[in-house]
């Protein structure tokens, strides 16, 4: 067998060399795009199946469309959601600008004694009204304390709208020593006026301030159903936002011979709604709340 020549050595160890260059091409850097295209190709058909269950159209075009239709449609319930929280935590604004003329500086700047002054008049008001206020009824009293004042004024004003708005439409206001579980240490001619323990409400855990403030306020009324009715729809006329997340309708007790047979009692709870300035504390005694669906 006669021998290569020097030119087919050379020939053959370069064509041995190209070989061996290819396959790790191949290994190095064809073989891995092949898994990730095979890969892209099977997370592309799940895509697909999953779009179609789901009744998207598979045309990027018409998926731009519907992305474009949907995030208008999402602009605009956001700025719904923001009028209506607008509303509902706008009804002591007027009284806020005219006393101490932002909401940063009533919520940063009331002091006790405006507290004190609030009380005392509201007191004197209410009583002008046929309303007695008692500290173990109302639960709160001249001289209760609170690390933000400003949500004492707050329950106050929430009071004060809702006995207010009962005496408007002739209802009267039952008294503690009439209610049910009332007890000899309450101020038995006082009216079943109460404040009840603030709500805060967080759109996470992690949050610090406040996002929403409730103040839930029960009163307890006599009074004919049509005058109950006329209330109720008050409640939410003008300015006012006074929700009702409690009412229970019953008989009027005890019996009074000159009054009208019709009369009814109804022991209901409303709430006043404040969003407080991000920038400012809103310390709270309540419990963390999840926020309200559609906040």
């Amino acid at each position: 067998m006669n021998a290569w020549s020097p030119q087919h050595r050379n020939l053959a160890a370069l064509a041995a060399l190209l070989a061996a260059g290819s396959l790790g091409v191949y290994l190095v850097l064809l073989h891995p795009l092949r898994r990730d295209v095979a890969a892209l190709r099977q997370q592309s058909e799940s895509l697909q199946q999953e779009l179609s269950g789901k009744g998207w159209p598979l045309n990027a075009t018409r998926l731009n469309l519907l992305f474009t239709e949907n995030s208008k449609a999402l602009n605009r319930l956001k700025a719904r959601s923001e009028q209506i929280i607008s509303l509902a935590t706008s009804m002591f604004d007027d009284r806020i600008v005219e006393f101490f003329g932002s909401r940063e500086a009533f919520q940063g700047e009331v002091s006790r004694l405006d507290y004190q002054e609030e009380f005392s008049r509201i007191e004197q008001h209410l009583k002008g009204r046929g309303i007695i206020l008692a500290e173990d009824v109302l639960n709160l009293s001249e001289t209760t304390s609170s690390a933000s004042t400003y949500q004492l004024v707050l329950q106050l004003w929430t009071a004060e709208r809702l006995a207010a708005l009962a005496v408007a439409h002739d209802l009267t206001p039952a008294l503690a020593g009439t209610g049910a579980g009332a007890t000899e240490t309450k101020s038995r001619q006082a009216s079943l006026l109460e404040v009840l323990p603030a709500r805060a409400y967080f759109t996470s855990p992690q949050q610090e301030t406040a996002y929403l403030l409730e103040f839930p306020v029960r009163l307890t009324l006599d009074g004919s159903l049509d005058n109950v009715r006329r209330f109720l729809a008050a409640l939410h006329a003008g300015a006012n936002f006074l929700p009702v997340s409690h009412l229970q309708l019953t008989k009027a007790v005890p019996p009074v011979e000159d009054l009208a047979t019709d009369r009814i009692r109804i022991r209901i709870e409303c709430s006043s709604f404040y969003q407080p300035n991000s920038g400012l504390p809103a310390r709270i005694r309540s419990t963390r709340k999840p926020l309200p669906p559609g906040a």
